[in-house]
């Protein structure tokens, strides 16, 4: 029997090249050459209206495709043909979705997938959570996306829409954050504590070739922030940038970026994958003496870490026999590992990831 994982990639490779070379054009094309091939290595069966219903009736209205479990819509799939804007059809779609309840919704062309929470708040557009590229994308960073939220076994189960949600509101409070970071920090350095102050003395010590007073620190600081105009970018002092590739602190690494090596208490992996990441972080564990939580992680369904392969999706092996989760974003690789290590007692950010950053 084929790995569902190489057929899922094949598939993927052959829509990329079919849509690179046009041959693709109508929307009708891109469900039978691209949309119903990759749902079919996903589990669902076209061919069964149990589910996955065509045409599937809202109102007047009608939803291209209809994913069900017992007769119940589980996620609404909606085709568009390859030279179509998307974003001029997610309103109806969504529209359509909120009103019957549904949790998960898909609008596509063919080469980009977007993905929706229709049930969140905010404008439609802020319920994506998610876009693929099968083009412009790695194509493993579009299978394991695509498997972790449309495979037929994790929407009937929940998980794909509890990954989405958490997603979700990761983005929201991400964007919050950004949004008030701005003036947080100008309030902290406007009105400076002694903590603050120290800091700015010991970091400007060497270019003043003495140690500056702690008054006139503080002086400079309520005078120099408050002019400074609000949103200009403020660089994070936990990052490095040598050579256009960027080390973390405890910050995570944008969607698209690609690893090139994991340092744990000052010891160096390579990395080629984010899955890696994980296999090392364990191996890393384990050759030091430490013992791995086995099961699930606090507050998820699923199997984290376990001793049979068949508990998990994407299992990877370690070294001592266990298996541990690998189907995870690079964010989640990386938030993954370094909880590993503060189970094990060990600082967060004794673990960084050295990785190169998406094209902007």
């Amino acid at each position: 029997m084929a790995d569902p994982t190489d057929e899922l990639s094949k598939l993927v490779e052959q829509g990329r090249q079919r849509l690179s070379q046009g041959a693709v054009p109508t929307e009708k094309a891109v469900e039978y050459a691209v949309v119903m091939p990759i749902l079919r290595v996903l589990g669902w069966n076209p061919q069964n209206i149990a589910e996955m219903y065509p045409e599937y009736g809202v109102e007047s209205k009608r939803v291209d495709w209809a994913l069900l479990r017992e007769g119940e819509p589980r996620v609404f799939l909606e085709e568009k043909a390859p030279d179509q804007n998307l974003s001029a059809h997610e309103e109806q779609l969504l529209d359509y979705a909120f009103k019957q309840g549904i949790r998960l919704a898909v609008l596509t062309n063919g080469r980009e997938w977007w993905l929706y929470l229709p049930l969140e708040e905010g404008p439609w557009a802020e319920r994506k959570f998610l876009v693929l590229d099968l083009i412009n994308q790695k194509i493993e960073e579009v299978c394991l996306q695509l498997t972790q939220f449309l495979q037929k076994d994790f929407v009937y189960s929940g998980l794909a829409y509890e990954d989405a949600k958490q997603r979700y509101d990761e983005a929201r409070e991400r964007k919050r954050i950004r949004q008030k970071l701005p003036e947080a920090i100008r309030e902290v350095l406007s009105s400076p504590s002694e903590q603050v102050i120290e800091f700015f003395q010991n970091q400007t010590q060497s270019q003043l070739g003495t140690l500056p007073p702690r008054e006139l620190v503080g002086e400079t600081l309520r005078r120099v922030i408050p002019a400074i105009p609000a949103g200009v970018p403020t660089s994070s002092p936990s990052v490095a940038v040598r050579g256009g590739q960027i080390t973390t602190g405890l910050e995570v690494p944008p969607l698209y970026s690609t690893p090139i090596s994991l340092i744990i208490q000052g010891e160096i992996i390579q990395l080629s994958k984010w899955k890696d990441l994980l296999i090392a972080t364990g191996n890393w564990v384990v050759n030091h003496g430490h013992q791995l939580p086995l099961g699930k992680k606090p507050g998820y369904k699923k199997t984290f870490l376990s001793r049979s392969r068949s508990d998990l999706r994407a299992p990877g092996k370690l070294t001592n026999g266990l298996f541990i989760e690998t189907s995870y974003s690079c964010r989640n690789c990386v938030k993954h590992a370094r909880w590993l290590l503060h189970q094990l007692n060990l600082p967060e950010e004794s673990l960084q990831v050295q990785y190169e950053a998406p094209n902007q």
